[in-house]
């Protein structure tokens, strides 16, 4: 059967078997032919096929039966390289994703003080996740507002105590429970609040354990297409502890007042 016109790569793909062509482009399934010039063998995992070796010799060099055969166990070690190399990178990436929850998580543990706590793991959010700046802002119960509690990053852009209205993205996170993820602020039309100079940002809820919106984890960067669906995931991970922090925070001042009161005389 003539395949050479039809190409040899898109065959073996299409049927998952190796492929042999002689010097008149007829081909065998199997070591079958004498000589060839031409090989292509599926790199098969398990059942799943991840790539094709091909190669290609002179008439001087054809490939003789018994190299034929030895090209089948090439391809076959080469399949367990590329999964190992595979997993290789999903360990690293796990390595990776760990360390980061490890340094994004570690402020929750050190103090009771809620400013101490809100600065420190906004720094190092935006330290890991490589973010311009960051910032946590809590939803005040009396003001149709969001404050910034802690900043982190370029401190001219967010500081301490503004406000952030509630008809921007913020207060679309707060209303919806949804966290936002723009990519790429090019052509958007942003509200005053952000700087002309965010290429991307990132808004994530912080939710309390009675599920309510209390504020929201904001962190940003001046190039687009920055932050990847993991670091989403990091992000989320921090506002989830920060919320329940918080919410500590607050049964540790209610304990602290509730002691002075027991010691107070009667």
């Amino acid at each position: 059967t003539r395949i050479r016109d039809s190409g040899i790569i898109g065959w073996v793909v299409a049927n998952q078997r190796p492929l042999y062509l002689n010097s008149e482009g007829y081909q065998s399934t199997q070591s079958h032919l004498d000589t060839s010039e031409e090989a292509a063998l599926p790199l098969m995992l398990d059942e799943n096929l991840i790539g094709v070796l091909h190669l290609r010799t002179d008439s001087n060099h054809p490939l003789k039966k018994q190299e034929q055969s030895f090209l089948a166990t090439v391809a076959h070690l080469l399949a367990v390289t590329l999964d190992n190399v595979a997993l290789y990178d999903q360990i690293e990436r796990q390595l990776r994703e760990t360390t980061a929850r490890y340094h994004i998580t570690r402020p929750f543990t050190q103090t009771p003080d809620l400013d101490e706590m809100l600065l420190t793991a906004v720094t190092t959010t935006q330290t890991t996740l490589g973010a311009r700046t960051a910032h946590i802002a809590l939803l005040e119960k009396e003001a149709q507002a969001l404050t910034i509690h802690a900043a982190a990053g370029q401190s001219h852009i967010w500081q301490k105590g503004e406000e952030l209205p509630l008809d921007s993205a913020f207060g679309t996170v707060v209303r919806t429970g949804d966290s936002i993820h723009l990519r790429d602020t090019a052509g958007e039309s942003l509200p005053p609040v952000f700087d002309k100079d965010v290429g991307s940002f990132m808004i994530v809820p912080l939710t309390s354990s009675q599920q309510q919106i209390i504020g929201t984890f904001y962190i940003d960067s001046q190039r687009a297409n920055v932050f990847t669906a993991e670091d989403a995931d990091l992000l989320t991970v921090s506002a989830g502890h920060t919320a329940i922090a918080i919410e500590n925070v607050g049964l540790y001042e209610d304990m602290e007042l509730s002691l002075i009161h027991i010691s107070e005389p009667t």
